[in-house]
């Protein structure tokens, strides 16, 4: 219910829950702004409160100074109150604060202003300072702060990039986020004395991949009560543990399973080196110990992750718990795990390591660790030998000093001793049996410290494809890219800076949905990581393929390079492990040749054709012809291996039969790809006449 008040400037949301009490000081605080009356509403969602929140609302509505709206929302949950919030308000502008936090004077007035300053901004957010209701404990620094909803950004202003979020506590944004890309998530959030979380971290990333500015205003203050069991070692260990769920859920989300495996596994390799790096104060034992308990609220954390991302990967098809009831443009697939067919063409160890990896990822970041380690210490073979044999010599060493903890030292080391030397076998042997993916790594490294090609990349496709890219964000890609190439069985059907360039022209596509047509996919590696990436942009993303999917150019064998064979099972395990929903893919299994295989294709149009099939000159004519009318206008059509010098005859009919077509616009060549954009419908010229063929040629033109 939106009331219509053209003087309205702004919206105060309060979703509150049994706290009357601090309530009354956040509404105090609320009829105290700067900005005249008239010009803000505040709404006070009762999310069935027990005390007598009722009553205090109504005692400031009883002043009759303000515009103040009591909203009882039964559906426990604190996204399902905030959208009760959105719906009841009328301001273009709504603000959240929550019911244990005081605003400024200034508040209204300096979220106003800058909505006013940025009109690219779509989000905005400012600094919290907490109100201590106890006397702080020594043990609680201030690196646990953020874990009590307090936050100092700085006294400057920010532009936020993707992956950082604004707080809960002190949110304001424009209507039109709400009205574009959906609600709060209603399985997100706290439900009742739950801690669970994420709801606005959601939404925030939701905003960043729709392009929107999002900014932290200094000016924008809120104070932030820091009740007194908020200040205890339980209550952190608590919402720590919550905290890593919520961030597997909503990071799941909105970048796929992949992307929350790969984010879970850094964390874990900053708790090992945290421990490693603050190693004697484990020797010492001493305690109380701030360092010792911000590595234990770290452990909980990942805990949490590793809880969450497990349940996410368990879910089945059509059980997506984790979907809220409006419409989100990132869509979740189903369970990543292995069918027992595609275990059987992979390898004893690859099996081994997708077991550890799904059902004890600590155990598989362990490993990465040591891969790691030996990569780096690639020139010192005994390099990472030496630092365990000097830890373990250590431990014993301190064992045999410390009678009290002399067993238990001495045992500490002797399992040290055997968990290194497994840790080291691993990582031989996954150095040995997955020498692609090194490569890619190596290439990958390559591409990333060439900070000066990742620029020239940025500046010169950027420009010709409409998007605001940099450097520092290629790169995120690049990596997203190699991530999604570890996850999938086979590899890339061309390099990385290949699949970076058809990233960036799906991306470009300025069309509600994707639909994206490949001739000659393979494992399906290349469609997988468009999808990945894309699918936060646009409200569904459809890939279709044709591909005999029985081998490697139709010979009914293994791909040469990497011995695994091309097989429609080994396609559809890729597709789940990238989370690629079965709706949002389709494959033709036939020749690009064959008319069954054009007249299945032919039920759809496409915004992006990639021709990746047979690369004769005679192939990739006939491939041109069969589908290049699917393509709608403004529509993309990529050209693989243009200027290969192994594929000459590719190059030829490029050069002399389409770059001249009046409908095609060629936007560039780079990496081996020659990319053109469909500025005028196809209209094909029949062997009549030569009036009618001027005919046709002078629409074409005027098209």
């Amino acid at each position: 219910m939106v009331r219509e008040d053209r003087n309205l400037r702004i919206s105060a949301v309060v979703c509150t829950y049994s706290n009357a009490s601090l309530l009354r000081r956040t509404l105090d605080s609320l009829v105290k702004q700067t900005l005249p009356p008239q010009e803000y509403e505040i709404i006070v969602v009762d999310n069935n409160s027990t005390d007598n929140t009722r009553e205090v609302v109504h005692g400031f509505q009883k002043r009759g100074s303000h515009q103040i709206h009591y909203v009882l929302e039964t559906t426990q949950g604190l996204s399902a109150a905030r959208n009760t919030g959105i719906q009841h308000s009328s301001g273009p502008i709504i603000s959240f604060i929550d019911d244990d936090a005081e605003a400024d004077p200034n508040w209204l007035a300096a979220v106003v202003e800058a909505f006013s300053q940025n009109p690219d901004a779509w989000a905005v957010g400012g600094n919290t300072f907490a109100i201590w209701d106890a006397k702080r404990p020594a043990w609680l620094k201030d690196d646990f702060l953020s874990d009590l909803s307090i936050q100092d950004r700085g006294p400057d202003k920010l532009k936020l990039t993707v992956g950082e979020n604004i707080l809960g506590a002190n949110c304001s944004f424009r209507r039109e986020v709400f009205v574009e890309i959906g609600y709060f998530p209603t399985d997100l959030g706290r439900v009742g004395k739950s801690l669970l979380a994420g709801e606005e971290a959601e939404l925030c990333q939701r905003i960043h991949l729709q392009g929107k500015g999002m900014y932290h205003i200094p000016d924008v203050v809120v104070f932030h009560h820091v009740t007194p069991e908020r200040m205890t070692r339980s209550y952190l260990n608590r919402r720590l543990y919550f905290s890593g769920i919520s961030r597997a859920f909503w990071l799941a989300r909105v970048y796929g399973v992949a992307f929350a495996s790969h984010d879970l596994q850094e964390w874990l390799l900053r708790f090992a080196l945290g421990v490693l790096s603050d190693g004697r104060r484990f020797l010492t034992l001493k305690r109380p110990n701030h360092t010792l308990f911000r590595h234990w609220t770290w452990f909980r954390f990942c805990a949490g992750y590793a809880r969450g991302l497990r349940h996410v990967r368990t879910l089945e098809p059509g059980q997506d718990s984790h979907r809220p009831a409006h419409n989100l443009p990132a869509k979740e697939a189903a369970s990543t795990s292995i069918s027992p067919m595609n275990s059987r063409r992979r390898s004893p160890y690859r099996r081994l390591v997708d077991f550890l990896t799904t059902r004890y990822p600590t155990i598989s970041t362990l490993g990465r660790l040591g891969r790691w380690a030996l990569i780096t210490l690639k020139n010192t073979p005994l390099g990472i030998g030496c630092i365990g044999l000097v830890v373990v010599v250590g431990l014993y060493i301190a064992g045999a000093l410390v009678e009290p903890l002399r067993w238990y030292l001495i045992g500490t080391a002797s399992g040290l001793s055997l968990l290194w030397g497994g840790l080291l076998a691993l990582s031989y042997s996954r150095l040995w049996l997955d020498r692609i993916t090194t490569e890619q790594t190596e290439q990958l490294s390559d591409l990333r410290s060439d900070i000066g090609d990742l620029k020239r990349f940025a500046g010169e496709w950027a420009p010709k494809l409409g998007l605001d890219l940099d450097a520092r964000e290629l790169a995120h890609i690049a990596d997203h890219i190699l991530l999604a190439e570890d996850t999938c069985i086979g590899r890339l059907s061309g390099d990385i800076e290949t699949m970076l360039l058809r990233v960036l022209v799906a991306h470009s596509v300025k069309e509600p949905n994707l639909e994206v047509l490949e001739i000659g996919t393979m494992f399906g590696v290349g469609v997988a990581t468009i999808h990945e990436y894309c699918r936060g942009f646009f409200g569904n993303v459809h890939i279709t393929v044709i591909d005999p999917l029985n081998g490697y150019y139709g010979k009914a064998q293994p791909r040469p390079l990497d011995r695994i064979p091309i097989t429609r099972d080994i396609f559809v395990g890729n597709m789940k492990r990238m989370n690629v929903p079965e709706t949002d893919y389709t494959i033709i299994e036939k020749l690009s040749s064959e008319d069954e295989a054009i007249e299945q294709a032919s039920r759809r149009r496409y915004s992006l054709l990639v021709i990746d099939g047979n690369h004769s000159y005679s192939g990739v004519k006939r491939d041109f012809s069969n589908y290049r009318q699917l393509v709608k206008r403004d529509g993309y059509i990529i050209f693989d291996d243009y200027g290969n010098p192994d594929w000459p005859g590719l190059t030829d009919f490029i050069d002399k039969e389409v770059a001249g077509m009046p409908e095609l616009k060629l936007i560039g060549v780079d990496v081996n790809i020659a990319v053109f954009k469909v500025i005028a419908p196809y209209e094909p010229i029949k062997k009549f006449d030569s009036r009618e063929r001027k005919q046709v040629t002078r629409r074409r033109m005027s098209g």
